[in-house]
């Protein structure tokens, strides 16, 4: 377990990095845009994978 932890802290420091560099690169309102669909997707994929009637990894 004391990998998944590591790893996944070092996937985690990525963030703040690459926060900034997208916002070096476009618009404020772009960026936005993007995370929010982003995050929209992210849900919709999750609910269809868990938690929808029928979803194949019920939990």
């Amino acid at each position: 377990a004391g990998g998944v932890i590591g790893w996944t802290g070092a996937i985690a420091a990525f963030g703040p990095f690459l926060f900034g560099v997208g916002l070096t690169m476009m618009s404020p309102t772009a960026f936005y845009t993007i995370g929010a669909v982003w995050a929209v997707m992210c849900i919709a994929i999750t609910w269809w994978r868990y938690a929808r009637p029928g979803a194949p990894k019920k939990s």
